[in-house]
């Protein structure tokens, strides 16, 4: 994993280094920017989605008038509400990644408008997390409730997925609107098992990151 990561981010570091070079600054944008998104997790049951926020900084290379290959960093809150289940227990999944996608956009001219189409792979890489959860209590009225953070050993370090989406160019180039969607191929974690307030015994399955992002991007 760690070696996947290590490739992962030298490949970056070459393509900042390419995107930099004098000779080709006019084909290079970069900007910055944030917005919302709408989290699920696959392999998780009767939830309601998290309304999060994302922020980040963005770059990319014009390698033709039509093709663009960008990426960025963004901080990113993610997880999900789970619905209390029949023994009354709900549960919040709260997730903090880093997440660096490498995109391919192909720009489309409609009117006097750019729009992109983008797909390409997604690293994140895990910057903590916790999950909650109320329950109603077993020795006599009202709820109990509890918290436990996520650590290494049962959070996984990499999160791997893909992304596709759309981007509207606004402004001749200078404001950015994005749609995105991004779906995790690799388990969260391995399934983690926790004794809370003495009273109920929370199961967190298994599984895989689903969101939906929007936002926009000032260029420079």
């Amino acid at each position: 994993m760690k070696q996947r990561i290590s490739l992962f981010a030298t490949a970056l570091c070459v393509l900042f280094a390419t995107l930099s070079t004098p000779s080709r600054a006019q084909r290079f944008e970069w900007g910055v920017g944030g917005g919302a998104n709408l989290s699920s997790l696959i392999g998780v049951e009767d939830t309601t989605p998290r309304l999060a926020p994302w922020v980040g900084v963005n770059v990319g290379y014009l390698l033709t008038e039509r093709l663009v290959l960008g990426t960025e960093v963004a901080w990113s809150q993610q997880g999900t509400h789970c619905n209390p289940n029949e023994a009354g227990v709900a549960v919040d999944y709260n997730y903090n990644y880093v997440n660096i996608p490498l995109l391919i956009q192909w720009r489309l001219r409609v009117a006097d408008t750019h729009l992109r189409v983008m797909a390409g792979p997604q690293l994140g890489i895990f910057a903590g997390g916790n999950y909650s959860f109320t329950a109603p209590s077993v020795v006599g009225e009202g709820y109990v409730s509890g918290r436990h953070e996520f650590d290494g050993d049962s959070f996984h370090a990499a999160d791997f997925g893909v992304v596709v989406g759309g981007r509207c160019e606004l402004l001749k180039g200078r404001l950015m609107l994005d749609v995105r969607y991004a779906m995790g191929i690799t388990q969260t974690h391995d399934g983690i098992s926790n004794t809370m307030g003495g009273y109920y015994y929370i199961s967190v399955p298994d599984n895989r990151n689903s969101v939906i992002r929007v936002g926009a991007s000032v260029m420079f």
